[in-house]
């Protein structure tokens, strides 16, 4: 009982930092589609809603580690952010979609200082976050099936 406890906090935990960590940390632990999915899913909203709660401060850390030590390429010019570049030419669609593989944390602070309105924040990464849970579900209840057949 308290192994499973264990492993349910920690799928949740690790889904509210990344959602591909609490994936693939519910497939080694071999839950079933529909627990994998409450657990990534609340997981990655409570890692939204906590990152919009420290949100002044996320802006500050980025305004002071990120955005003052700008990386150079081979040219000399000045880099810029990934996610940024994707916010840049796709707006939150392209920062939503981004969300299963790039962490909570980047997108939510990215989409703050755009200044979009916290409630978009939430309800359109939140909502993608919905969508890769049920894919990484999917997948990882396939790869479970094709794990078992395969070895027993």
């Amino acid at each position: 009982m308290l192994q499973q406890l264990f492993e349910s906090a920690s799928v949740f935990v690790l889904s509210a930092f990344n959602l591909y960590y609490g994936f693939v940390l519910s497939t080694t632990y071999q839950q079933g589609w529909v627990e994998q999915f409450l657990l990534m899913s609340g997981g990655s909203w409570f890692g939204i809603l906590a990152c919009l709660f420290l949100g002044a401060r996320l802006i500050a850390i980025w305004n002071n580690k990120i955005a003052k030590k700008p990386k150079k390429d081979k040219n000399g010019v000045v880099k810029t952010p990934f996610l940024m570049r994707i916010w840049k030419k796709y707006g939150i669609w392209g920062l939503a979609f981004c969300t299963g593989f790039i962490g909570t944390i980047p997108t939510v602070t990215i989409s703050l200082i755009s200044g979009l309105n916290r409630n978009l924040i939430l309800w359109y990464l939140g909502g993608a976050k919905i969508i890769w849970a049920i894919i990484f579900a999917l997948i990882g209840q396939a790869a479970i099936a094709q794990f078992i057949s395969a070895w027993f």
